[in-house]
């Protein structure tokens, strides 16, 4: 069984899969997720996932063998990620270009 705690947390999830030999399309099934949903997550395009695809996923992991780190730093790239984005997005409300005459 692999141990995952050494994990960089920007890519757990891709890593915690592919240590396992599971394809996107193989933990979507064993998930109940589809490809695009795993695919997503792993590249940082849902920033919310559901609580049930998060723990779907999480246990179909660990049914795989999966040890070594917790649910919360498989899934610690979605909120960091998402902080950083959002702030972003408020720092360039407002912003505009006058045009020039």
């Amino acid at each position: 069984m692999p141990t995952l705690s050494k994990l960089q947390k920007r890519t757990a999830l891709k890593q915690a899969r592919e240590a396992l030999g599971l394809s996107q399309r193989e933990l979507g099934e064993a998930s109940d997720c589809t490809t695009a949903t795993i695919s997503d997550l792993e590249n940082g395009r849902n920033h919310e996932p559901s609580h049930e695809k998060v723990v779907h996923i999480f246990q179909a992991l660990q049914a795989h063998g999966m040890t070594g780190i917790t649910m919360d730093e498989l899934f610690a790239v979605s909120s960091i990620s998402h902080r950083i984005t959002r702030r972003r997005r408020k720092a360039q409300v407002g912003r505009w270009t006058h045009p020039r005459t």
